[in-house]
């Protein structure tokens, strides 16, 4: 069985870049740690012109009204440069609005 390589991204809009610590984010990626599977962990903010590893199995991205359509972009950049890749949302937004995100997406 191949080894998955997951990546998680935090995703911030420029309005709320001072808050970028994510329990739930930083809760999976110490999970899947502890079970020795590969994890990078990052925050991105469109204006920091952050590099996002395209070469992963799996992606985790933050989902929140105030970011979503920079996820949602995100999210077509990555299957466009990775289509076999598998990617997952959760957050704020994802809970509270399943079948609008996945009509969206």
């Amino acid at each position: 069985m191949k080894n998955v390589r997951v990546c998680l991204i935090n995703v911030l809009s420029t309005a709320d870049k001072e808050e970028i610590e994510s329990i739930g984010l930083s809760s999976i990626a110490a999970y899947l740690r502890s079970k020795n599977i590969e994890t990078y962990f990052t925050v991105y903010i469109p204006s920091c012109e952050t590099e996002i590893p395209m070469d992963y199995d799996l992606y985790g991205l933050s989902l929140f009204d105030i970011s979503a359509e920079i996820t949602f972009n995100l999210a077509q950049k990555i299957k466009s440069i990775n289509p076999e890749s598998l990617i997952y949302v959760g957050g704020y937004l994802a809970t509270s609005a399943p079948d609008e995100v996945l009509r969206d997406c």
